[in-house]
């Protein structure tokens, strides 16, 4: 990996929790408005990055154009999945439980996936630094099962897992066809994110807009929750443009695993804003993270 492709993926893992942490925000109104509001807004933030990458840029989609847009469609629905999978796993449990399980579990997924399907191989201190980090996710993951005293704590857990294992395997599979798109296809980064928060508005549309019950709910949705909304659609498209960069250079089973740095950033987020303690564990669990890191980046 080379050391920009490094950095793409360290300054993803910041931005990433900071959305993350919006939309948990947020998750207490109506989810599919809000999905449907940050996708919209993002794609219409897009049209100008677009006209100026195609102007400027002179970026050009080069396959056939049913290829490129039925990857842009496959994409679309995957993120449009996976961003229903998290707000409604925000809705159910802590952010510092859900964020650790969602992100930690997605690179060994991505991992298993990307060595049997792409013929991708790790070198012996890259399979060590991947280890390490998916045990340093679990010991901050960990932490709250100790917690649990009543049957109905036992259940909120039991369904937090659920939907954090969900969500990491709607991260798999979108990392996975992205993969596909930038690297394989060699597709533009820039017209290929443009094209996924486009089809995403445009799948969610008709729920939202031919629905009086959603288009109140969206008026609701704006009112309460448009400066987590405006948040969530510069960020979010910003931080994985920086991880669709990185997959044209760099091997998808390393990429998935150092993104999810963002992991210790996420749980001190969610000890600092929303009171859920912990710090000594996150502590722990970072310096390992961190020594993870080191060995994917020497390997």
């Amino acid at each position: 990996m080379t050391s920009l492709a490094l950095a793409l993926v360290l300054i993803a893992a910041v931005l990433h929790p900071a959305w993350n942490l919006l939309a948990k925000r947020a998750s207490g109104g109506d989810q599919t408005t809000f999905v449907w509001l940050t996708s919209a807004l993002s794609a219409a933030m897009y049209v100008p990055v677009v006209i100026a990458v195609t102007a400027i840029g002179h970026q050009r989609l080069h396959n056939a154009i049913w290829v490129d847009l039925g990857m842009m469609a496959g994409t679309g629905v995957l993120h449009q999945i996976y961003f229903f999978l998290l707000q409604r796993s925000y809705r159910a449990s802590e952010f510092s439980l859900v964020y650790p399980v969602a992100r930690g579990t997605a690179p060994m997924i991505t991992a298993v996936v990307a060595l049997a399907v792409f013929g991708e191989r790790l070198a012996l201190l890259q399979v060590a630094g991947v280890a390490i980090i998916v045990v340093a996710i679990f010991i901050i993951a960990g932490g709250n099962a100790g917690t649990v005293t009543s049957d109905t704590a036992r259940l909120t857990l039991r369904r937090s897992l659920g939907y954090g294992f969900a969500t990491a395997v709607s991260i798999a599979a979108y990392t996975l066809w992205d993969k596909q798109a930038v690297s394989v296809f060699a597709i533009s980064p820039v017209l290929y994110d443009a094209g996924r928060t486009a089809s995403q508005t445009l799948l969610m549309a008709p729920a939202v807009l031919l629905s009086n019950e959603k288009r109140i709910a969206l008026r609701r949705t704006w009112g309460e929750f448009r400066r987590e909304a405006f948040g969530v659609a510069l960020l979010s498209p910003l931080a994985y443009l920086l991880i669709l960069y990185a997959l044209t250079t760099a091997p998808v089973s390393l990429v998935a695993p150092l993104r999810e740095s963002s992991i210790i950033i996420g749980a001190c987020m969610g000890a600092l804003f929303f009171g859920e303690g912990q710090l000594r564990r996150r502590i722990v669990a970072a310096s390992l993270m961190l020594f993870g890191i080191v060995l994917l980046a020497r390997g």
